[in-house]
């Protein structure tokens, strides 16, 4: 059973993952994980290379799906809705994607103008107007016309980022945002996470940077051997004696 607290007191959960168990032919990664996400809270998923935190993340939003279990977004099981209403999910759930996932024909102003154009009804002056500010607050308001390809990894990184939230969404995943950058450009992204948390967005960071992972998170939770292990306020994580934890922080063997 895996130790938990959080911030929010009774509060009840937006996500709640229950159960979930996903495995691809014999190997299962997924062995019963549950786990609670808050309103307004950054949550930091830890866990080993393949130890299944993009699956869990990803099967939030209909991109995996369990083979047991149930998956809660306000109240709702998204496993019984069908592919249209999950569409209407992935409005309110951006994944922001480890490498940034864009259109490499596309300039930085038509990669978010796409979701904007495919899922809204915005005349294109609303959805000029609602780029421009979304650069602006990302400081990248002169790369607008600029394509991937021209764009460092660290601004790959961000207009990912942009682009995730271009829907005003309620939840924000991150898969690895700090992977691959220099400490500055780390830097920025972790202060962009919690920029966001301060405007209202909950945020689920999977993560291997323990640095960035006790930088945003409010909470923190372990994904080991199918489970999760441990979760718990960030203060608790960096004093806990659950070796599983311990061994990850310090690097050392479980």
């Amino acid at each position: 059973m895996a130790q938990n607290s959080n911030k929010n007191g009774s509060k009840t959960p937006i996500v709640t993952f229950e159960d979930v168990h996903i495995k691809f032919g014999d190997k299962v990664v997924l062995a019963g994980a549950s786990l609670d996400v808050y309103e307004n809270e950054t949550l930091a998923l830890i866990g080993g290379s393949g130890a299944g935190k993009s699956v869990l993340v990803r099967s939030l939003i209909g991109l995996e799906r369990p083979q047991k279990g149930k998956i809660f977004f306000r109240g709702t099981n998204i496993l019984d809705l069908s592919e249209n209403k999950i569409i209407d999910v992935r409005k309110r759930i951006a994944y922001a994607f480890q490498f940034g996932a864009l259109f490499d024909s596309l300039s930085v102003y038509d990669n978010l103008a796409y979701p904007l154009r495919e899922h809204t009804k915005m005349s294109e002056e609303e959805i000029r107007n609602r780029i421009m500010d979304v650069l602006h607050s990302f400081g990248l308001e002169e790369s607008s016309r600029l394509f991937p390809s021209n764009l460092s990894g660290g601004m790959q990184k961000r207009v990912g980022v942009a682009r995730a939230i271009i829907l005003d969404p309620e939840i924000i995943l991150y898969d690895e945002p700090t992977s691959g950058l220099d400490p500055f450009n780390a830097k920025n992204i972790n202060d962009l996470i919690i920029k966001l948390q301060k405007k209202g967005r909950t945020s689920i960071v999977i993560t291997h940077d323990m640095h960035s992972a006790f930088y945003v998170a409010d909470r923190i939770a372990m994904l080991y051997n199918g489970k999760i292990a441990y979760s718990g306020l960030t203060e608790e994580v960096k004093a806990s004696d659950n070796k599983v934890v311990k061994a990850f922080i310090t690097g050392e063997p479980v």
